[in-house]
């Protein structure tokens, strides 16, 4: 993996330091300032692209579009003052048209915005669908003059920058045909909530490749004492001869209880074989649902964070699930960097899952074509255990984990997976934030808390983790 930042020297510093935290190849920057040119710039972009082209390798592109704050020289520039601003997208449109033309395809391309930069962000999002597109928005009012002054007199936004850049990283590990998938649930998400009206709950689906994703989302009355709040649902195993082949939406009775909008994302491997209680989101051969659902995530915060007009750090995202449901809020949680995910009894490593027969069935939908991969959990590790997965994608997400001692498959089999990677491993560098509350029940075992105690997790105020 090589990095291309384009921008002020603040991306310049992000490029050297993701290139050293992921051990990417190299990376590669050209500066913009109040003194460059347009077409000098052109000249210096195709040249670096053509670089990366002869080398082949996978390219992230980091465009600074805070950094376009300078004033546009040459064939570019700007009669008055009050001409910069349409000035100035037209200069980077052509850097745009640029790294279209000469980039067949790229993993990621991360856009650093402000509030000045809605056309350009929505040509951004008109690219090909071989860009895989993240528009990081920053709290800027407006694009300073002095490009080196952009962000280096806001230090608490670049740290707001490194968390948000972290947090879509794990699209970046993603083969090709997840990124597309999760790009694909992102927008038929956005698509059919966009669609909608009123206030009742809606309930939707889209296809994807071979698996059928569903989903019910209801917006929520905000309390102008507390952050608006959306909660992400994840369904633990389900009874089959309950379901008879329809989606399953778990806790969705509950929702008039808990503060906020709500939306519930069912595992999409159950539309592969309406028999299964549970297949982990890992989907099938070709699609893997962990990414599926991760989209669904993005595009209903963007859509809720849209109507509602705030930006990422003036709302709470949290995410909750328990036991299968808990391991794909917790994979989920790496892609949307939820302020915190709540679990109860999860698993961490599906492999060593008490429900062999779910286990089976759910190796023959989703690994029977990697047979010729030899040992599927040497192979897809980051796929079967989460702390396997955070590492891969060097990002944790804060956690909060309700264990139940007396679940002997809980406290023996999954919870070490977890205590050795946040306590003994890298989860103490890059994870967010962890904490474990520990319970006894006997009678209840590896059964999740309550309706009341649930209810009061998810109504209670969100503290930034140790």
């Amino acid at each position: 993996m090589h990095v291309f930042t384009i921008g002020s020297s603040v991306s310049e510093n992000q490029g050297q330091i993701l290139c050293k935290e992921f051990g990417f190849s190299d990376h590669r920057h050209v500066s913009i300032s109040s003194d460059s040119l347009v077409p000098e710039l052109e000249k210096e972009i195709e040249a670096k692209l053509q670089e990366f082209s002869d080398v082949g390798s996978d390219l992230l592109l980091i465009l600074d579009l805070c950094a376009w704050g300078f004033q546009p020289r040459g064939s570019y520039a700007s009669k008055s003052g009050s001409e910069s601003g349409a000035n100035l997208n037209t200069a980077a449109r052509r850097i745009l048209d640029v790294v279209e033309t000469q980039c067949d395809a790229m993993p990621i391309l991360v856009s650093l915005s402000c509030e000045d930069c809605d056309s350009l962000n929505a040509r951004i999002g008109s690219m090909p669908n071989d860009f895989d597109a993240v528009i990081i928005e920053m709290k800027a009012k407006t694009l300073a003059r002095d490009a080196e002054d952009n962000l280096q007199l806001m230090p608490e936004d670049v740290r707001l920058l490194n968390r948000k850049i972290r947090s879509n990283f794990a699209v970046l590990f993603l083969d090709p045909s997840s990124r597309n998938d999760f790009q694909l649930a992102k927008r038929k998400t956005l698509e059919l909530l966009g669609g909608a009206s009123g206030d009742s709950p809606v309930r939707d689906s889209f296809i994807c490749g071979d698996l059928i994703q569903h989903f019910c989302y209801q917006s929520g009355k905000d309390d102008t004492e507390r952050p608006p709040r959306l909660t992400i649902f994840f369904n633990g195993a389900i009874d089959p001869a309950i379901a008879k082949g329809r989606p399953v939406f778990q806790r969705t009775s509950w929702w008039s209880e808990i503060y906020g909008a709500k939306i519930s994302i069912p595992d999409p491997t159950l539309s592969k074989d309406d028999t299964l209680t549970t297949g982990w989101a890992q989907g099938s051969n070709e699609h893997w649902g962990i990414a599926i659902q991760a989209g669904v995530c993005q595009g209903a915060i963007e859509f809720w964070r849209n109507k509602i007009g705030l930006s990422y750090e003036e709302v709470e995202v949290q995410m909750f699930g328990t036991s299968a449901g808990g391991f794909q809020a917790l994979m989920a949680g790496a892609f949307v960097n939820p302020r915190r995910v709540i679990v109860n009894n999860a698993q961490f490593d599906w492999l060593k899952a008490m429900g062999r027969t779910a286990v089976k069935k759910t190796l023959e939908l989703a690994y029977s074509n990697r047979t010729q991969d030899g040992n599927i959990r040497e192979k897809w590790q980051w796929r079967v255990v989460v702390p396997e997965f955070y590492k891969r994608v060097r990002f944790a997400p804060p956690i909060e984990y309700y264990l139940n001692l007396s679940s002997s498959q809980d406290r023996v089999s999954q919870w070490p997976e977890l205590e050795k990677f946040m306590f003994n491993g890298p989860g103490r560098s890059y994870g967010k934030g962890f904490k474990l509350f520990a319970y006894e029940d006997p009678i209840s075992g590896h059964s999740p808390l309550g309706k009341e105690p649930t209810i009061q997790l998810l109504n209670s105020s969100i503290q930034d983790l140790p």
